[in-house]
């Protein structure tokens, strides 16, 4: 798992790997816990959506004014 690339601390990453190790957890716990990092996992998608987007347009206005050579 990637939990601390994507800026998750320490706690919310054993709090993750809590919810697979044990059985025992309630269905109220597991929704509440991944609820919080699903909210965070969408946001960070949408930001990185809208630098995608930015940096294509950025790329192809480049690309327009100075076309890339051929070898």
């Amino acid at each position: 798992m990637k939990a601390r690339v994507l800026s998750f601390t320490l706690s919310e990453v054993k709090a993750l790997l809590r919810l697979i190790d044990e059985r025992d957890c309630s269905c109220a716990e597991v929704r509440d816990v991944t609820a919080s990092h699903l909210q965070d996992v969408q946001a960070k998608l949408a930001d990185l959506r809208l630098m995608a987007s930015v940096l294509r347009s950025w790329w192809s206005a480049a690309t327009k004014r100075n076309p890339p050579t051929a070898p």
